[in-house]
This record gives structure tokens, sequence and C-alpha cells, in this order.
């Protein structure tokens, strides 16, 4: 998955400085959901993929690498769903269309929200 932020202006250009940041969504909120999993962020649904309400994860790159002290273990939350459009799941040139929600160091609401395609075979290559 290639992600970007909600609010990037390099991803969604004029639209980037023009949109809300989605209200936040409580993690307990998305334990409970049901059958089916979707969830509305920023009125857009989307179908849950995959969760984890809690996890611990070493971050050794981005911005918490960049800007602050370097986190060796923090508590990690995601949720991962597709887009849903017309109760069809939303694609760009082929490729699922995602959105994921982040919270990290135990926090109960998710404070990243992030959009992203599905890669394919031959997106990423890896030098010898």
């Amino acid at each position: 998955m290639l992600w970007g932020e909600w609010l990037d202006p390099d991803l969604w250009g004029y639209l980037g400085t023009k949109r809300e940041e989605p209200n936040p969504i409580v993690l307990k909120t998305v334990e409970e959901v049901g059958r089916p999993p979707i969830i509305k962020v920023a009125d857009v649904q989307a179908r849950i993929t995959g969760k984890c309400p809690s996890s611990r994860v070493h971050i050794i790159w981005g911005k918490w690498g960049e800007t602050d002290t370097i986190r060796k273990e923090t508590l990690y939350s995601y949720v991962d769903a597709v887009v849903i459009i017309k109760g069809k799941e939303a694609t760009v040139d082929g490729r699922k269309l995602y959105v994921s929600l982040e919270a990290y160091g135990g926090q109960t609401v998710f404070t990243e929200f992030l959009v992203g395609n599905e890669l394919q075979r031959g997106d990423i290559e890896i030098p010898d």
C-alpha cells in the first residue's frame, strides 16, 4: 500500500488546502462495529478489511525519527478499510482505494488519517 496524508497538498493539489480533518473516530467505536464492518470517515463510507486495536511496534523511520527522539517501541492501533462508493469498492486505475486510521502511544482516538492505493506486482523494484 502506498499511503498519503488526508490533507497533503502534494497529493490532493488545491483540494489539499480545502479538505477538512475528518471527525475523530474513537477506538472503542471501531472495536464495537458489527457486520457489515462499515465506518464513515468525512462522509466517505469504508468497509473494514483489517484492524488491530493494540499492538507494540518499533518505529524506525518517518516523522518520529526525523523530528523527535527515535521511539524504539510504542503502542500502535490501526484500521484499514476499502472505500465504498454506491455499494461498490472504489478503484483508481483498477486498484482498490483504501483509508487507514492510526493511533500511536495508546491514544484512544485515531489521529492519523491516510489514503492509499493497492500495490500490484511490479510496483516496487528492489535493486540487487
